[in-house]
Formats: structure tokens, C-alpha cells, sequence
């Protein structure tokens, strides 16, 4: 099987599963009890937190570890609602057009439930890149919060995050600014010295070869910001419920495989020159095929391509029937006919955003199964 649907989710490294296997029928006891304290079963959850601040150039009590982005991102978005509602009685936020769906489906929800809160959307490019100029303008002197992706899950496309958290903060010193990272994180360099206006990061774990199941909320400093759970103090009272040390150690691992910020550099560059060689090979075979998000900043791994004379479901069978997985855009939407609401707020036609292919490349990958994917859509007709 030739696995290139790497932006849904990554295979595990084997030195992850390694690196957690002792956490669940050796090293077991509760993380917060006595004895864990004493056999130094805690220490994953440290380590994990050490090297994420190493890793984004942070401290490590500014990370709290949930269950992932879309927990983190839900937390982000129900407790600033909840804090504004209760000590001004409205609510304000933008979200960009883009967003993954656990940060546009909970905005709903909270549209929905209360009429005090405001969500307004804002609008992308055609290139897929968020249109600065129109954040300017939606920002209030209430927004309590901005919550704009760092790169696209589907297209891949950068966002000019550094800019935009600018243009907020001169705006609006108080309103908050979040950035959903999971699908950056491991791929590009992300600096959180360099992004000092960014507040609050969610990524997780497994889109850079981790376990399933955790990830972090990264808070600064200063940030004030609610308790997600409660019934314990674990994690500073912020997220109560007993943390998990295996899926710690693999978390720690995961990142420790990511290297420095030069070999993210160097593996982002091998990378790139296979999505490369495929987006041109491509054009070769199928003149009509179409790369959306090429001519922008985007991440090295992933190409978005339509198929105008092909059904995107087809050609996801049709290749899957050769062994090759892709998918037909974010796999949170699988199963569902409507077209991606990322390519939507690109004005991509209605018919032609129903039939994109997404093709997302790993570390794994290798120029042999790009050979395999070209020989495959090359007996497409």
C-alpha cells in the first residue's frame, strides 16, 4: 500500500510505539500517584512539554496536553466566548473562510446557543491566502477574539499569520489571537519568539508521525485564559482528568525525531521535490489538470490538483483499486457530497470543488511510489 494521504493523519514511527509501549503494562500506575512520582512515571509528560518549548521556542508551562487540536481548538473558542459573555454580555470573533471544521462548526454552535455572540467569517484570496486587508477591516474595538489556520489542511497554502496577528493586535491590543498549527508544525519552522503576537497554538501529534490521541494548546504568558476541565489538578488546574504517560512518550519521541530546525529544512526540501516532480510529470500526462494554491507560499508535502474531464471520488477509488491512498480533500469530510468549503471561499466553481484530490507526502514517501501514482492516473481516460 502507497500511503500519500499524510495531512489526514501519519504512520506511527516505529520508535514512537517503542517509546510508549512501557506506559501501558509495566510503568502503569497513575501519573499523580506517590508511587508514579517515585519510578519517574511522570516523566514523559515533562518531557513532552520540554520539548514542544524547545521545539516552538517557548516554555514548557506555557503547553497544556489535551486530546488534540480539535479539543484544543473547541477550548479556545468556548472559554473566551464564555469569559466575554460573562463580563461584557457579547462576543465578537473572526474566523478565517478556511478553518478546519473544529474551529467553524464550535463557532456555529456558539452562534447558535447564543445570540450574544457574533462570528463573522473572513474572506480568502483566490490563491487561497487570507485577504489582509478585509481582517483590517472586520476587526472591532469588541473582537475577543482572531482565529486564523497557519497553513491550509487542504490546500496547503501559508497564511501570513505574522502579518495578520499584527494588523489585530495594533488594532485591538486586548483581542486574542489563535492559530490552529496542526497541520504546520513538524513541516515548517514555527517560532514563537519570532510570532510574539500570536497568543494560543493548537497542533497534535499525529500529523507528524505521532500517536493518536494527544496534542497540546499552547497559552503565553500574560494570556488570561479559563480552566478547559475540572475535578483535579492535573496540568496547573487547567485541564483536569488523569493524563496519559504512553501517549506522552510518544508525543516527546515524535518530536525528538523532528530534529533540528536544519533537518526540518532538508526533509521539507526532499520533500518538495518529489510534490514537485508529480505537479509537473502531471501536467505532462494531463494537460488539464489544475494546481490550486501553486503560485503561494505552501507546504512542501501537499498538492491539491482537479482533474476538469474527471470525478475526484472516481480517481480516489480508481487509484486506491492500485494500492495508492489519497483522498478528495479534508478527511473530515469524508462521506459527505458536499464540496469543500476551502475551495468554495476560493471561488472555485461548485462542480470543479467537488472533484479535488489532495496528495499528501511524508518523510516515508518515496520517489519509487511517486513513479507508481504517476503510472497509475497515467492509464487514467
Amino acid at each position: 500500500m502507497i500511503y500519500l494521504d499524510n495531512n489526514a493523519t501519519t504512520r506511527t514511527a516505529p520508535s514512537v510505539v517503542a517509546a510508549m509501549n512501557p506506559y501501558w503494562s509495566e510503568a502503569y500506575y497513575n501519573p499523580t500517584s506517590l508511587a508514579a512520582q517515585f519510578e519517574g512515571i511522570r516523566k514523559p509528560l515533562d518531557l513532552a512539554t520540554e520539548r514542544l518549548a524547545t521545539l516552538l521556542n517557548a516554555s514548557s508551562d506555557e503547553f497544556t496536553l489535551t486530546s488534540g487540536a480539535t479539543e484544543s481548538n473547541n477550548w479556545v473558542l468556548q472559554s473566551i466566548a464564555a469569559e466575554r459573555l460573562r463580563t461584557t454580555g457579547t462576543c465578537h470573533i473572526l474566523i478565517s473562510a478556511i478553518e478546519h471544521p473544529s474551529i467553524i462548526e464550535t463557532a456555529e454552535e456558539l452562534q447558535t446557543r447564543d445570540p450574544r455572540i457574533m462570528i463573522e467569517h473572513v474572506p480568502v484570496h483566490s490563491s487561497g491566502v487570507i485577504d489582509l486587508e478585509a481582517l483590517r477591516q472586520s476587526i472591532r474595538p469588541d473582537t475577543a477574539l482572531v482565529s486564523i489556520m497557519l497553513a491550509n489542511n487542504e490546500t496547503g497554502v501559508i497564511q501570513p499569520i505574522r502579518e495578520a496577528s499584527l494588523i489585530v493586535k495594533q488594532a485591538t491590543p486586548a483581542c486574542l489571537f489563535h492559530t490552529d498549527a496542526t497541520q504546520a508544525v513538524g513541516k515548517v519552522i514555527v517560532d514563537l519568539q519570532y510570532l510574539d503576537k500570536i497568543d494560543l497554538l493548537s497542533l497534535s501529534a499525529h500529523k507528524f508521525h505521532g500517536p493518536k490521541g494527544i496534542g497540546s494548546l499552547f497559552i503565553r504568558h500574560g494570556t488570561h485564559f479559563e480552566s478547559w476541565m475540572h475535578g483535579g489538578g492535573q496540568q496547573s488546574g487547567r485541564r483536569a482528568g488523569t493524563e496519559n504517560p504512553a501517549l506522552a512518550a510518544g508525543f516527546a519521541k515524535a518530536i525528538e525525531l523532528l530534529g533540528t530546525k536544519e533537518e526540518i529544512a532538508t526533509r521539507a526540501e526532499r520533500i518538495c521535490a518529489m510534490r514537485n516532480r508529480l505537479e509537473l510529470e502531471l501536467g505532462r500526462i494531463h494537460p488539464c489538470a489544475i494546481v490550486l494554491g501553486r503560485d503561494v507560499p505552501r507546504l512542501a508535502n501537499t498538492s491539491l490538483l482537479v482533474f476538469p474531464r474527471f470525478d475526484g471520488e472516481m480517481l480516489v477509488h480508481r487509484l486506491l483499486g492500485d494500492g495508492i491512498v489519497v483522498s478528495t480533500g479534508a478527511a473530515c469530510s469524508n462521506g459527505s457530497d458536499r464540496p469543500s468549503h476551502v475551495l468554495l471561499s476560493m471561488g472555485i466553481d461548485y462542480t470543479i470543488a467537488r472533484d479535488a484530490l489532495r496528495v499528501s507526502l511524508s518523510e516515508f514517501t518515496t520517489d519509487e511510489e511517486i513513479s507508481s501514482v504517476l503510472n497509475s492516473l497515467e492509464r487514467v481516460h
